[in-house]
């Protein structure tokens, strides 16, 4: 038997605790929070589940006509099947846990709904102006744009790094990018203009973070 120092890379990929055994709180409480949303309707209410996503879900007419701005919220904790559920939860849990450690709770909460909300508004806008025929008739939904604002700001933060961004070395960079549009593109019925407009947000606000992100990974304080 022998004892030692586990080093970060040493560390299994799920594992949520940080080297202070903290977990990331508001990581879990999404993740909560987004299935207690998805029990209740799938489950308790789930006659009703057209209604329910006209209520909750994105849609541009709604939201430019009726000015429904709230959507761009309630979008986002709403998901349509337990597999769309599960593979952003999943997500959620491997991304958001990590950069939640890495940058810090407050910063973290501005970036996940920040980047929910615009790429909210990159899937309304494009949906209402490009398919605007069919615009009336488009409800999207789930968390995927805001996890690819994680996606974003991990990969903006892994290239800007020297070391490993907790889960992320620069030259993993270009594999973890293909597995990422592997899982997407090609999928009937993904909003692709939501998950770049997060990508891309995530990746503005990763850059902006780095020096916190590089505080914090020294044991500073911010």
């Amino acid at each position: 038997m022998t004892m030692g120092l586990q080093s970060e890379d040493e560390k299994p990929l799920m594992d949520l605790r940080n080297e202070n055994g903290k977990l990331p709180v508001l990581t879990l409480i999404i993740l909560l929070v987004n299935t207690a949303v998805f029990v209740v309707c799938d489950l308790f209410l789930y006659q009703r589940l057209s209604e329910i996503s006209h209520a909750v879900a994105l849609n541009p007419v709604l939201f430019w006509e009726k000015k429904e701005y709230w959507r761009l919220f309630s979008a986002m904790f709403y998901h349509y099947g337990i597999e769309h559920l599960m593979s952003n939860m999943l997500m959620l849990l491997y991304l958001g846990g990590k950069l939640e450690h890495g940058i810090g709770t407050f910063r973290y909460f501005v970036l996940y709904f920040s980047s929910g909300i615009v790429a909210g508004l990159a899937s309304v806008f494009y949906n209402g102006v490009v398919l605007s025929e069919h615009a009336s008739l488009i409800f999207s939904a789930g968390a995927s744009g805001a996890i690819f604002g994680l996606v974003g700001a991990a990969v903006s933060l892994a290239i800007r790094s020297d070391s490993r961004a907790y889960f992320l070395r620069k030259r993993d960079v270009p594999l973890f990018l293909f597995f990422i549009l592997l899982a997407s593109v090609g999928q009937k019925s993904v909003d692709h203009v939501a998950h770049l407009g997060g990508f891309l947000f995530g990746a503005f606000l990763g850059r902006m973070m780095h020096k916190a992100f590089l505080r914090r990974r020294c044991g500073g304080i911010g």
